[in-house]
């Protein structure tokens, strides 16, 4: 839960561009994004040594375009299960992307019921 919630924070601090890197063409509702985080941990010691790797994917949807922007949707990629899905509460998350403003979260209510849930359970 932890690297998903990094992955949405590195999402929300990249700026009003949004992606690292810009495709060539005006986005489209309905385009989709795959955004996949690779890591890879190593260790070595006198003794042990070991290593380990993870992927973790997040989607990005092109939900609408405004006037003042293109509202994204971040979630969890299809075919996530039940448990994950609610283990990872903070998606699916909604924001607007504008040239001039910062990333404006737009379902935060929904987020806030979502933790409670999760903070229950």
């Amino acid at each position: 839960m932890l690297r998903l919630l990094a992955v949405l924070c590195v999402l929300l601090l990249q700026g009003p561009n949004g992606r690292a890197e810009q495709p060539p063409f005006e986005d489209r509702v309905g385009d989709t994004y795959e955004i996949r985080l690779e890591s890879v941990s190593k260790t070595s010691g006198t003794v042990t040594s070991g290593s380990s790797s993870d992927v973790t994917t997040l989607v990005e949807r092109v939900i609408a375009l405004r006037d003042s922007g293109v509202e994204l949707e971040f979630d969890l990629p299809e075919g996530t299960s039940a448990e994950d899905r609610t283990r990872n509460w903070q998606f699916p998350a909604r924001v607007l992307k504008s040239s001039d403003q910062p990333l404006q979260l737009l379902n935060g209510a929904e987020l806030e019921v979502r933790v409670q849930d999760w903070l229950k359970r």
